[in-house]
């Protein structure tokens, strides 16, 4: 005790010594290049320890799965008997910097192959639809209408449809194309065709601009031509087509020509149609169609008919029922057309509607108007047919 009191400052540094924390001494930089520089020390506090970094590849090799709750599975299904389910579980890999799940199989939409694709723990549940496996144009015609989809053993069907069959004279259209009992039996047609666009005003003079024929030249060419189209050259089908006004020359009758023979209707509506475009007259004379038809009945228009096939005229024109030297009423003319053989169907402007009524009545033909390209075809799909059990007509 007297060593301490008689030495007060070591006492003090004693005492400080045995309450403070111990600090560990760093060496003080190097201020040469060389060892530490005597005298400089420096305190380092050591602090706590940082966490290790987390592993980017932990959980490698684990199953995953990124579809819907339960579907890995197929609600419970996968693994039945007979039962296929679409989706799995996959595996994690390590890409190096994350995991990727790969080799999983997620829902996809459900299709009839016997496979639960959406699984949803039901195989092949797809909706049914209409389904109908004619030709375009034939459904809801005559027998024919569409079924519905059923999916069978992973195969889908059409149930309960109706597709055309071979005709048969049994009075339905098992065609289906909008002709019950018609024949397939060869056809001869031969199209008559006014050309002439204009008539003559107050004696003589330009014609009239709007006569009927002018603007429905052209539909009746284009309506010529799509329903012959339909009719190619293993149809039976050929056309052929006749152009009127007839003329007076040197006191005979000369018909204005015959524009096509007997040609199958793909060839007429691809190359004898276009040609037509540009036949036509403004001469302001009558048509006389009368004796252009008289003139066809007669023979003394050169066609190559052929001998026991079915025929059928098809007369288009806005002139008035008129003739150079027949007296024959409209009536008449029709049975004149009936005895050789020709229904007579005819296409013309309400002025002159009833007479061209009663000849297509007394042929055997059927009266249209003039119109626009589509109903012209459909009439001629209507009356342009040979009927079951029709006799033949052919010379």
């Amino acid at each position: 005790m007297r060593l301490l009191t008689s030495y007060p400052l070591l006492a003090l540094l004693l005492l400080l010594a045995s309450c403070c924390p111990t600090q560990v001494l760093a060496p003080a930089p190097d201020l040469d290049g060389g060892v530490a520089d005597a005298g400089h020390v420096a305190a380092v506090d050591a602090g706590p320890t940082p966490p290790p970094s987390p592993d980017p590849c932990a959980g490698a090799g684990d199953t995953c799965y990124d579809g819907p709750p339960g579907t890995q599975t197929c609600q419970g299904q996968a693994g039945a008997p007979g039962y296929y389910c679409g989706c799995h579980s996959g595996v994690y890999i390590c890409t190096g910097t994350a995991l990727k799940c790969i080799d999983e199989a997620l829902p996809t939409p459900e299709t009839c192959n016997g496979i639960d694709d959406d699984c949803d723990g039901i195989i092949d549940n797809v909706p049914n639809g209409f389904c109908y496996d004619g030709p375009a144009g034939t459904a809801g015609v005559g027998i024919c209408h569409p079924g519905v989809t059923v999916c069978i053993a992973g195969q889908s069907y059409c149930q309960g449809e109706q597709v055309p069959e071979p005709l048969t004279c049994n009075g339905l259209d098992d065609a289906c194309n909008g002709h019950p009992m018609t024949s397939t039996d060869p056809l001869d047609v031969v199209f008559v065709i006014d050309t002439n666009i204009g008539e003559p005003v107050g004696g003589g003079g330009p014609s009239q601009p709007d006569d009927p024929m002018g603007p429905e030249y052209q539909q009746v060419l284009g309506g010529v031509s799509q329903y012959a189209q339909q009719f190619g050259p293993d149809s039976g089908y050929r056309f052929a087509v006749v152009v009127a006004p007839a003329q007076l020359w040197d006191g005979g009758l000369v018909i204005e020509g015959v524009a096509s023979d007997f040609v199958d209707g793909q060839t007429l509506a691809t190359a004898v149609i276009p040609q037509l475009q540009a036949v036509v007259t403004d001469e302001g004379e009558p048509t006389w169609m009368v004796d252009v038809l008289l003139a066809i009945g007669s023979g003394g228009v050169p066609l190559s008919w052929r001998p026991g096939v079915r025929r059928r005229l098809a007369v288009f024109t806005s002139d008035e029922y008129e003739s150079l030297h027949s007296s024959d009423s409209p009536l008449q003319l029709g049975q004149a057309l009936a005895a050789a053989a020709l229904p007579c169907s005819t296409w013309t402007v309400p002025e002159y509607e009833g007479d061209y009524l009663l000849v297509s009545q007394g042929s055997g033909g059927t009266a249209f108007p003039l119109t626009d390209s589509h109903t012209l075809t459909q009439n001629m799909n209507q009356a342009l047919v040979v009927l079951c059990g029709e006799s033949d007509g052919g010379q």
